[in-house]
């Protein structure tokens, strides 16, 4: 099922329309992940607008939990990326069934799956040394992330990435890490925080 069309266009609205925007029912789940800024929306667009098409209760249930912290959840229990589980959930709400979030959790459907504690990860050591071998080399990239594959044959890097992992620490805890002591330390690494577009024009 195609996600429902908004009743108006976002973008024909300013900054003084905002709680104006609230009060409209297809908006009103929508809007709650959302924080405008001057730079850009934090949640996934697809993701807000998902929440958008369940009906008022589905929409109340899902408005009245934490949808990052159900999302984070989600993938404990499974061992799945946040990004998977999120594929999962917009399919599901898409469908005939239309589940939302807060039942997708609840109805238990990542039980019978393992999560990730206590699992062990083969290769620690050389996983270790070909980590470090990868920052050595890229050693001007003062703060780096590295993508290594774990095969039958040992660690192999698929990517390295100047920055990287930004949502993980702030999805797991709940709350933005940027404090002014990390912002420095990021910066002094060469981390350029240049705003952003908008996705939206207010």
């Amino acid at each position: 099922m195609p996600l429902r069309k908004m009743p108006c266009d976002p973008r024909r609205f300013q900054r003084a329309d905002r709680e104006k925007i609230v009060a409209l029912p297809k908006f009103a789940a929508f809007l709650h992940r959302i924080k405008f800024n001057e730079r850009s929306m934090i949640v996934s667009l697809g993701a807000a607008m998902s929440l958008a098409t369940l009906d008022q209760t589905a929409y109340q249930s899902a408005r009245d939990s934490s949808f990052q912290n159900l999302l984070v959840y989600a993938a404990k229990k499974s061992g799945r990326s946040v990004l998977q589980v999120l594929r999962d959930y917009r399919q599901l709400a898409r469908s005939e069934t239309r589940i939302n979030l807060v039942e997708y959790v609840r109805f238990g459907l990542y039980d019978d799956r393992p999560g990730l504690m206590g699992m062990e990860l083969p290769f620690w050591k050389e996983l270790l040394e070909i980590n470090e071998r990868a920052a050595r080399s890229f050693a001007p990239v003062r703060y780096q992330s590295t993508d290594i594959a774990i095969t039958a044959d040992g660690p192999v890097v698929v990517e390295i990435n100047a920055g990287g992992g930004f949502d993980l620490p702030q999805y797991s805890n709940g709350r933005g890490m940027l404090t002014p002591e990390v912002r420095a330390f990021f910066e002094s690494c060469g981390v350029k925080f240049r705003p952003k577009k908008s996705l939206l024009p207010f």
